[in-house]
């Protein structure tokens, strides 16, 4: 259940390259909330073609306008139902959030809307940006109710000579925490808004370094975030009194 891909021309390309046997995969062409009566034609595509995975990606489109994702009375009342459904129909349903803009202090809180998404599932995964190589990614296992925490795993979207689609390629195990893995993708955010304010205060010109730091300690930066973020906007600064910064 994807509104925003076309499977025939992104969907199913992309499964082939990863080996899936088109035959067992089924699509929804039409976005449906899944109220009482969208529950109900699920149901019945699950009992017509019967299946052990729903995936629905990303969760929006299907939550009626009617729900808060906000309030966590109505997340429950959202949820249980399928939860419900999926232990009536002996299925697992994946359900797509993404991450909130302004960062979050551990893992679990990062999703989109109410915690309450977060815990009425039994197990939890998440995808971060590597804070060193930016073309890997690594996929997460903050929540597991029945059983343990798997490992963080490392993986690239590759392209390969000939194919008109890439695939995933996946890499090593990383010993990392979500948690840990959350608090490194936050100072990254924080490095590059420190990046792109010294390329906004240099854009006219070079500036005094004193001026410069003190601007940047004045928002908050600490003096190893200003050290990182002078590095990635690409800074030449002088040593000594009356040195200045300037972009290379």
């Amino acid at each position: 259940m994807d509104p925003e891909d076309d499977p025939d021309r992104v969907l199913r390309p992309r499964l082939e390259a990863q080996g899936a046997d088109i035959e067992k995969i089924r699509f929804m062409v039409q976005p449906q909330y899944l109220d009482e009566y969208g529950r109900s034609l699920l149901r019945r595509e699950l009992t017509d073609y019967p299946t052990k995975l729903v995936v629905i990606d990303p969760l929006p489109p299907f939550v009626s306008p009617d729900t808060s994702t906000y309030r966590a009375t109505e997340v429950r009342g959202f949820m249980q139902p399928l939860s419900l459904l999926a232990r009536e129909m002996d299925i697992a349903i994946l359900l797509v959030r993404h991450l909130r803009k302004g960062g979050a202090d551990t893992a679990i809180e990062a999703g989109q809307g109410s915690m309450d998404f977060i815990a009425s599932v039994r197990s939890s995964l998440m995808v971060f940006p590597h804070k060193v190589d930016p073309e890997t990614k690594v996929f997460a296992h903050p929540k597991a109710n029945w059983s343990k925490i798997g490992p963080s795993l490392t993986f690239q979207i590759a392209a390969h000579s000939g194919a008109s689609v890439p695939s995933i390629e996946w890499l090593a195990t990383l010993d990392e925490s979500a948690d840990e893995l959350m608090q490194g993708h936050n100072k990254l955010k924080t490095v590059e808004a420190a990046a792109a304010m010294i390329g906004e205060m240099l854009s006219s010109g070079p500036m005094k370094a004193s001026e410069a730091l003190q601007r940047l300690l004045d928002q908050g930066y600490s003096k190893r975030t200003i050290d990182r973020a002078k590095s990635l906007a690409d800074v030449k600064s002088g040593r000594g009194p009356g040195s200045a910064w300037s972009l290379r």
